[in-house]
């Protein structure tokens, strides 16, 4: 097996997300250094330079390569990534793509997204997912079989400082003590089923279950259309903004139950997140979460039904909430970092 000492990641700036951090530090721990690379993709001169130094290119997210104002600057720059990988193969590079996702949440140019990606398999020697079911999806909608890996997501235990009770963060948070306080913390985007959540949580009679949406909104006309939405139920507390890292775990234990009413999704970040701070979850049955998620840790309901979520949430009244919040934070910590960075390892070094 060939010795691997350094990659790059690609994107390396984007780092909002602890994600990237987290399994940089996995890879320290078996043996593999991450360059501090200074771009955000390979350019052929840069790609000269480091060959020495750097076996593997490891990219994950794809869309930020064709970010560009019309279809002609996109497609101009995913036609300059494909020579740029196809230099990279040529100077001897091992590449290798994490799929997060399989496409954009929120897809500008629908026919780059696809070709991007087919671009990406051609070169790649080896892909990473986090599940089973993105193993099927490549094998189903790409052809893709030989040299796939699953490396489960990572947990976030000790990612946030973690110091509050529940009690006294609700006291902090003004929610009442005595209520089922259900949680939507994140950027405030249409694909994830916002609206739909409000309207749930609206056909339900419940007085006793509170809804908390909280998050900066990158859309200033989807923030007016939740205002308006919410404005009229007292059982919803809509507060946009940008949420300090050191309050999410204040979030968090402030609620009962974390509500992921994804759309669509293959990953989640944020349902990892939710376990890792002893949140259940209410979850769409939708990629990579039912593998994750169980009726010990959380509600999962088929996003196909129009009374799915609804009836999910209508649940959570009836739940041992706190038992499984101690569930979700055992499950989140049989997620390891090192254990996936041993797989990612194997990607690195073997084709299939």
């Amino acid at each position: 097996m060939p010795r691997v000492r350094q990659v790059a990641f690609f994107p390396n700036s984007w780092r909002r997300n602890p994600y990237l951090d987290l399994l940089e530090a996995g890879l320290r721990e078996v043996g593999v250094g991450v360059h501090p690379t200074e771009v955000d993709r390979p350019f052929l001169r840069w790609a000269s330079l480091h060959r020495a130094e750097i076996e593997v290119l490891h990219f994950h997210w794809l869309d930020y390569l064709y970010r560009c104002a019309s279809y002609r600057e996109a497609f101009i720059c995913v036609l300059k990534f494909g020579i740029q990988l196809a230099n990279a193969k040529r100077l001897g590079y091992r590449i290798v793509w994490t799929m997060h996702n399989l496409y954009p949440h929120e897809r500008r140019y629908p026919h780059l997204d696809h070709w991007v990606r087919r671009l990406m398999l051609h070169y790649a020697d080896t892909v990473l997912v986090h599940c089973r079911a993105g193993k099927a999806i490549l094998s189903e909608r790409f052809g893709r079989e030989h040299g796939v890996f699953v490396a489960p997501l990572g947990n976030y235990i000790g990612v946030y400082p973690d110091t509050v009770a529940a009690t006294d963060a609700r006291e902090r948070l003004g929610l009442p003590q005595d209520k089922v306080v259900l949680l939507f913390l994140g950027y405030l985007r249409a694909y994830k089923g916002l609206e739909q959540l409000v309207q749930s949580l609206q056909g339900i009679r419940d007085p006793d279950l509170v809804l908390v949406v909280a998050g900066k909104a990158l859309d200033d006309g989807f923030a007016d259309h939740l205002n308006r939405m919410t404005k009229s139920d007292l059982r919803i507390s809509l507060r946009i903004g940008w949420i300090p890292d050191e309050e999410v775990p204040l979030y968090y234990h402030a609620a009962d139950v974390a509500v992921c009413p994804f759309e669509q999704v293959l990953t989640s970040s944020s349902v990892m997140l939710a376990l890792s701070l002893g949140c259940p979850v209410v979850v769409p049955a939708l990629g990579c979460i039912p593998e994750l998620v169980n009726s010990d840790v959380g509600v999962l309901y088929n996003p196909d039904d129009a009374h799915g979520l609804k009836d999910a949430l209508a649940q959570c009244s009836t739940l041992d909430l706190a038992r499984m919040g101690q569930n979700a934070l055992s499950t989140a910590a049989s997620y390891g970092w090192r254990e996936t960075a041993r797989t990612v390892l194997k990607a690195y070094t073997r084709d299939q």
